[in-house]
C-alpha cells in the first residue's frame, strides 16, 4: 500500500524537478569547462577569511579582550596552495 502510493508521487516530483536539475548540470558543467582552475576556490577562501575575521572582531568586542587567540596561518597556507 506504501510502496503503491509512493512510487507514482516519487516519479511525479522527478518530472517536475527534472528541468531544473538538468539545467543545474548544464551550469555546472559549462563553469567546470569555462573557469580557471581554482578560480571558485579561492573566491571560498578569500568569504571565509573575510568571515573570519568579522567574527573575530565582534568576539573582541562583545568580550572587551583585544585578542581571540585566533590563528589565521591555516587559511593561509590554503591560499598558497591554490596560487
Amino acid at each position: 500500500m506504501f510502496v503503491e502510493s509512493f512510487l507514482p508521487a516519487f516519479w511525479q516530483v522527478l518530472v517536475e524537478l527534472s528541468p531544473s536539475l538538468l539545467l543545474g548540470l548544464l551550469v555546472a558543467g559549462l563553469m567546470h569547462v569555462c573557469l580557471p582552475t581554482g578560480f571558485v576556490h579561492r573566491g571560498l577562501i578569500d568569504r571565509a577569511r573575510a568571515a573570519a575575521s568579522v567574527s573575530r572582531e565582534s568576539a573582541e568586542c562583545r568580550s572587551g579582550a583585544q585578542g581571540s587567540g585566533y590563528d589565521s596561518s591555516a587559511f593561509r597556507v590554503q591560499c598558497e596552495a591554490c596560487d
